[in-house]
């Protein structure tokens, strides 16, 4: 039943970074364009606030299982907010994120001083832990394919009906003050019921990745594919996509240097599924600054020989 939760669990933030990572293909020309030149930029920052507000289901509210209960009240508010310092062309970052559980905050450090170098810092222990070059690279990169694919699919949804041109603005950011164009973004209601069915599809399609990648990060999963992806199959059923609706702002230099994403989601327990969530609401802010601008990161303090292996610290939490 554990496992279950944790698949569940995992299975829904792919379904909202699904819709979260994608780029909207449109008529809108000014609006895809400066979509695209937000994408290709080489270095910069950006900030990032994430907020998940969770009503927990009866199976939850109601249960006798103490360990369900402490699940649903350090679920029930989820936040996540940082900065990213990067350089894709020396392939470096440098994020510094926040995160807060049932209230309770945590920092965590990730550094990339090279392409096939990540370390982590954690704040309850004193170790440096290292991220492996690629932990299973074909099945991570097969499974991002098809996430890309169908954030493509999204791409061809979107028409010019869908996005509004606001007025221009004043906006701020760790920059200052910009001068902006307003977009709102607003799918319908039959746009977002076709990208699940989409996204359930691929999630199918490729079922064997996803139950490598799951067996990877919980040692005690023993699933076949078939029982995954009824699994998957269930929880697509049971979910309901109530509203959607972005806001960005582009600026003068053709940027969207200031994004918000919201989404709402009810789920519907049947006999194939019981649902941890009854519904979510869940809020991504997004905010670029010195774009193209030289970043300062200092990787010094990174004790490289001694890092141990991020397994060390997943092991005994897959075991749970």
């Amino acid at each position: 039943m554990r496992i279950n939760r944790k698949i569940g669990i995992l299975l829904l933030v792919i379904v909202s970074l699904s819709f979260t990572g994608c780029q909207y293909g449109t008529d809108y020309k000014d609006y895809i364009e400066a979509s695209d030149r937000t994408d290709q930029i080489k270095k910069g920052a950006v900030s990032f606030d994430f907020s998940m507000d969770n009503q927990m289901s009866e199976l939850v509210n109601n249960s006798d299982d103490e360990t369900l209960k402490q699940l649903g009240t350090w679920l029930k508010t989820i936040v996540i907010n940082g900065i990213t310092r990067f350089d894709r062309d020396n392939q470096s970052s440098i994020t510094e994120l926040n995160y807060k559980l049932a209230g309770l905050g945590n920092d965590v450090t990730l550094y990339q001083p090279a392409n096939d170098e990540m370390y982590i810092k954690l704040p309850f222990d004193s170790r440096w832990f290292s991220l492996p070059k690629a932990e299973n690279s074909d099945q991570y990169n097969a499974f991002g394919t098809a996430l890309i694919a169908i954030g493509s699919e999204w791409a061809q949804m979107m028409q010019k009906e869908n996005i509004f041109i606001g007025e221009k603005t004043i906006i701020q950011n760790e920059a200052g003050d910009i001068k902006a164009t307003k977009f709102t973004v607003r799918p319908t209601a039959e746009q977002l019921d076709t990208f699940q069915s989409k996204l359930k599809v691929v999630l199918q399609n490729n079922v064997h990745l996803l139950n490598g990648m799951l067996k990877e990060q919980f040692s005690g999963v023993e699933m076949s594919d078939e029982e995954l992806g009824q699994l998957i199959s269930a929880l697509f059923d049971s979910i309901e996509i109530g509203k959607y609706e972005e806001v960005a702002y582009m600026d003068m230099d053709g940027y969207l240097v200031d994004q918000t994403i919201y989404i709402e989601i009810a789920y519907h327990s049947s006999s194939q599924m019981t649902n941890l969530f009854e519904s979510q609401k869940i809020e991504l802010h997004i905010s670029y600054f010195d774009i193209e601008k030289n970043q300062s990161m200092d990787f010094s303090e990174i004790q490289k020989d001694s890092a141990v292996p991020i397994d060390a610290l997943r092991s005994p939490m897959g075991n749970e």
